[in-house]
C-alpha cells in the first residue's frame, strides 16, 4: 500500500534496525531467540520496522493541503440530513458531509455514536498492555538491535526493543479484561506499580520510567467483531470497524488496505457523480475487505498464551517452542499452516513494513 501511494521511500529512511526477538530469564541469560532472518525476515520480528509515529508523520505531510486537520477535536453527534451528515463537534463547531468515515480506533467515537456502546462488538483476549519510550541514560543496558522479552509467572511480561537512536520502546503485558478509566493516569499507573512489584530483569527501571513519559498509553489486547461496517453515509474503517489486536501485528496493514479499498469502491462506483451510488459502493467496500478481516482476526494457535505464559513451566515451554518452531523440520509446516491466513499472505509481499508502537 504504501508503494502504491509512493510513500515507501519516505519509509523505508525511517527503519528502525532490528536484530531479532529474544527471551531471557531475570539475568538476562537467553532462553531463546529469534533472529531477524528467520522465516525470510518475516518471523516474530521484521526486518522493515517503522516506528507508528513515524508511519502517522509520513502520511499527514502526503495528505496535502486538500485535507484538513482538527488536532484535539472528536465529535459528539451526527445527524442524517437531506444531503449528508451533519456533525456537531465538541468545540461547538458543526458541518456537513457527504460521507463520514470512522477512522478513530477501536474506542471509536463514530462507532459508539452511529453502531452503539463498545460492549456490543468487543472482544476481549484477556491481556492488557502499557507502552511508552524511554530515553536512554548513561548506564542505561543496551539493546543491541535485540527485542528483548521477560516473561514472569502470573501471565506477566516486560518488553524493550529498539527505537530511535537513543531511544527504546517499553512494553509492561498483563493478564486483565478491565482497566481504570483513561483520564485517571495515576490509578494506571498504580496498577502496573502492583503488578509487576515482584518481577525482576529491567522492571523497577520501567515501572518509574512510565511516570516520566509523555507518551504513555495502556489498553487492553481486544478484537472489534461487527455484523456491518455501515450505515447510511457513515462507514467504519480500521480498528473502528474490524481491530483484530496488537496480537494480529496487522492493524496498520489492515488499515491502509481498507482505506485503499473504500478509496478504489467509490471510483468505481463514481460517487461524486451519482451520490445515490454510495450504499452499493459501501458494500462492495465491505465485501472486498470481509475475508481478509475474518483471517486477521484468526490468532495462530497459542498466540495469546505465549505472550504471557501463566507458570514457570509455561515459559519454559514457549521458549523451547520458539526454539523448534525454527528447526530445520518444522519451518515448512510453519509455512504451509500460515500461507492460506491474512498473516501468510502479508508476509508474502515482495516489501512489508511492519509498524510497531511508539
Amino acid at each position: 500500500m504504501l508503494d502504491r501511494l509512493g510513500l515507501l521511500p519516505a519509509a523505508l529512511q525511517c527503519l528502525v534496525p532490528q536484530a531479532g526477538a529474544a527471551w531471557i530469564d531475570a539475568g538476562e541469560r537467553r532462553l531463546a531467540e529469534m533472529p531477524v532472518t528467520a522465516f525470510d525476515g518475516r518471523g516474530y520480528v521484521s526486518t522493515e520496522e517503522l516506528l507508528r509515529t513515524d508511519l502517522a508523520r509520513i502520511v499527514h505531510r502526503a495528505a496535502g493541503p486538500g485535507v484538513t486537520h482538527r488536532f484535539g477535536e472528536t465529535v459528539e453527534a451526527l445527524e442524517d440530513t437531506p444531503g449528508g451528515v451533519l456533525a456537531r463537534f465538541r468545540s461547538g463547531d458543526a458541518e456537513e458531509f457527504d460521507l463520514v468515515v470512522g477512522a478513530d480506533g477501536a474506542h471509536s467515537r463514530v462507532r459508539a455514536l452511529r453502531f452503539g456502546p463498545e460492549e456490543r462488538y468487543r472482544k476481549p483476549l484477556g491481556l492488557a498492555h502499557a507502552w511508552f519510550t524511554l530515553a536512554e541514560r548513561p548506564g542505561t543496558p543496551a539493546l543491541d538491535g535485540w527485542f528483548l522479552i521477560h516473561n514472569a509467572p502470573g501471565r506477566r511480561s516486560v518488553e524493550a526493543r529498539p527505537g530511535r537512536a537513543g531511544e527504546q520502546e517499553v512494553g509492561l503485558t498483563f493478564a486483565a479484561d478491565t482497566l481504570p478509566p483513561r483520564h485517571d493516569r495515576e490509578a494506571r499507573l498504580a496498577l502496573l506499580d502492583r503488578t509487576f512489584a515482584d518481577v525482576g530483569w529491567r522492571a523497577a527501571e520501567f515501572l518509574a520510567a512510565a511516570r516520566q513519559a509523555e507518551d504513555f498509553a495502556l489498553d487492553t489486547f481486544d478484537q472489534i467483531r461487527m455484523p456491518s461496517w455501515r450505515d447510511g453515509r457513515v462507514v467504519l474503517l480500521g480498528d473502528s470497524a474490524w481491530c483484530a489486536s496488537p496480537l494480529s501485528g496487522l492493524g496498520t496493514a489492515l488499515a491502509l488496505r481498507g482505506a485503499a479499498e473504500l478509496a478504489a469502491a467509490l471510483d468505481a462506483a463514481d460517487v461524486l457523480a451519482d451520490p445515490g451510488r454510495l450504499p452499493a459502493a459501501l458494500a462492495a467496500f465491505e465485501q472486498a475487505m470481509r475475508p481478509r478481516v475474518a483471517s486477521a482476526q484468526q490468532l495462530p494457535p497459542g498466540r495469546v498464551a505465549s505472550v504471557a505464559p501463566r507458570t514457570a513451566l509455561g515459559i519454559r515451554a514457549n521458549a523451547l517452542a520458539m526454539r523448534a518452531l525454527q528447526s530445520r523440520a518444522l519451518r515448512p509446516l510453519v509455512r504451509r499452516a500460515m500461507a492460506g491466513t491474512e498473516h501468510g499472505r502479508t508476509a508474502a509481499q515482495p516489501t512489508t513494513v511492519a509498524t510497531t508502537a511508539g
